[in-house]
């Protein structure tokens, strides 16, 4: 906590100042009735290397959360490195292509943070800025059709003949400033969804049209998402949240912080165009662009095996314990582009710590969400009925009035078992003391855990 109760958490993360701040109680109140749901602040590791220094010269003149422009930052400097650098995961590569979330209310700086990105990206290189963001995915067809190899088609007399130039850039940064709306599209869209799951992964991407079938080898597909929180909490499926499709993005919670009636331009700000450039000379002059395989120091390696351990030996509740699958990936993505910015050519232990304490605030924005969900459309219901009791301890019975003996003892049973399974819930059985049959108590564990690595990360 902040040791000036009107000074945000962040102000003393960044060791800044706000002239007219706004404190955290206040700034989360427009997202949650009650603000000890809310997200705790991100680690000081993130903010580490020349992009940390360039997001403390920034947050005192602006009055967005910090963190927005430093994670938007991240991805879109990702999207830049492209498909070489990677690391290497068992059979899997993963590269520095990321999807990200900004999660915050109307007006409270999403799309300013966003514009300091592009500044940020006109230093790197002003070329991708302009030719590789594009607003909007508006079908998997249109995803591939910017970044496809060239298709071939026979002629009427048999010869070979181009359909469609492919693109020798394979980088693409989709820009969905209206985020709800793509994943609405998941719904009628099938191939959306399929599309943006194997572009995660860096699989070849293919799709089929009437006229061409379209096909990247090597595609580099990263996403910078805004929506709301009653957006986030509506319009994504639990359906994405229980097949893989939700944890392949971070999710960053933000608010305002300060304010600040009318913020500079990046370039007026002391220090912020010199710390860009000092950026885009370490990514324009690292080898590590073009070297393949990223490799960690042994002290990283260490740290890795340690931060395994821990993830290993703790059990998410709930669909937390889906959202966590990919922790892994995440941070090797993360890691990349830490170290690229450092200009460095191996992973070293403050890149993955960095990288980390990135997943882990992601993983606390998430938690503020989908803590209070499995995925099962029957235990979601079980666990809002029953927290209006105050998880009071319950009998089958009970469970059975809950839902005014509308469901099954099977479905009751399989609802059991998969609450049981995932940490979330406790049963005992209880003797009766008139003799008869012991009765099933089921008792509440928890959605969230304080002791969770991502708590102390």
């Amino acid at each position: 906590m902040t040791t000036n109760p009107e000074q945000p958490a962040i102000a003393d993360i960044l060791g800044i100042t706000y002239e007219r701040p706004i404190s955290d109680e206040r700034g989360w109140a427009d997202a949650f009735s009650d603000i000890s749901l809310a997200p705790a602040p991100p680690a000081p590791e993130v903010f580490h290397g020349p992009l940390g220094d360039l997001t403390r010269a920034i947050a005192p003149h602006v009055p967005w959360d910090p963190i927005a422009f430093h994670m938007q930052a991240l991805v879109a400097i990702g999207s830049h490195l492209g498909y070489t650098p990677h690391v290497d995961d068992g059979a899997n590569q993963r590269r520095a292509n990321l999807f990200l979330a900004i999660v915050g209310g109307t007006a409270i700086g999403k799309g300013s943070s966003l514009g300091f990105t592009h500044w940020l990206l006109g230093h790197i290189d002003d070329e991708f800025r302009t030719e590789r963001l594009i607003t909007q995915i508006g079908s998997g067809e249109g995803l591939l059709a910017k970044i496809t190899d060239t298709v071939y088609t026979q002629s009427p007399r048999g010869d070979q003949v181009v359909a469609m130039a492919g693109s020798d850039d394979k980088r693409v940064l989709y820009i969905e400033e209206e985020l709800g709306g793509l994943f609405n599209k998941m719904i009628s869209q099938e191939s959306v969804e399929k599309t943006i799951t194997k572009a995660w992964d860096s699989g070849v991407l293919e799709t089929t049209t009437k006229k061409e079938s379209m096909r990247c080898k090597e595609p580099h597909v990263s996403i910078i998402g805004h929506i709301t929180p009653d957006e986030l909490y509506d319009r994504l499926d639990k359906r994405l949240l229980d097949n893989g499709f939700s944890n392949r993005w971070l999710y960053v919670m933000i608010k305002k912080t300060a304010v600040v009636p009318q913020p500079p331009a990046p370039r007026n700000i002391p220090g912020a165009d010199g710390l860009a450039e000092v950026i885009a000379e370490n990514i324009r002059a690292n080898p590590l662009l073009m070297s393949g395989p990223v490799k960690f120091t042994a002290k990283a390696t260490t740290m890795f095996n340690a931060t395994h351990g821990h993830m290993s030996d703790y059990r998410f509740a709930g669909a937390m314990g889906k959202q966590s699958a990919r922790w892994a990936p995440q941070i090797y993505k993360l890691a990349i582009i830490y170290a690229a910015i450092d200009g460095a050519k191996t992973i070293d232990v403050p890149h993955l710590a960095a990288a980390r304490a990135a997943w882990a605030y992601s993983h606390r924005s998430a938690s503020a969400f989908f803590s209070g969900m499995t995925g099962n459309q029957y235990a979601d219901q079980f666990l809002d009925i029953w927290r209006s009791a105050d998880y009071a301890a319950v009998t089958l019975t009970d469970i059975d009035e809950m839902f005014n003996k509308n469901m099954s003892a099977a479905k009751r049973t399989k609802m059991l078992e998969r609450l049981t399974r995932d940490g979330v819930v406790s049963r005992t059985q209880v003797t009766s003391p008139n003799g008869g049959r012991p009765a099933t108590v089921v008792s509440f564990n928890g959605l969230t855990d304080e002791h969770a690595p991502a708590a102390k990360w």
